[in-house]
């Protein structure tokens, strides 16, 4: 068993840059397959498994959160309320010389 390992280390060593061209395609094959062919309900829980799991390691790695304080949270920039004191007085202004211009 020992002399396989070394034979398939010394293998890979050797065809790394192979091996690394050959890993987008066959990631891209694989995702492919995985939605066309029947899965076993047991691989299905055991892939929604390690999704939860990852998340929440990942989760737990995360030590700030991803707003700068909660308020951004409640009031997002593009629904500010406009300032209608400074529009209001221009409009006064406005309808003010054109009246007495009449």
């Amino acid at each position: 068993m020992n002399n396989a390992a070394n034979t398939l280390r010394q293998w890979a060593g050797s065809n790394g840059a192979m091996l690394q061209g050959l890993s987008a395609p066959l990631l891209v094959v694989a995702i492919l397959a995985l939605m066309v062919l029947p899965i076993p309900a047991w691989l299905l829980d055991t892939f929604f498994t390690l999704n939860i799991a990852v998340a929440l390691m990942l989760m737990s790695k995360i030590k700030m959160p991803a707003t700068a304080s909660p308020r951004t949270n409640l009031l997002a920039p593009s629904m500010e309320p406009k300032k209608l004191a400074s529009s209001c007085t221009s409009a006064r202004r406005r309808l003010a010389s054109s009246s007495l211009m009449r």
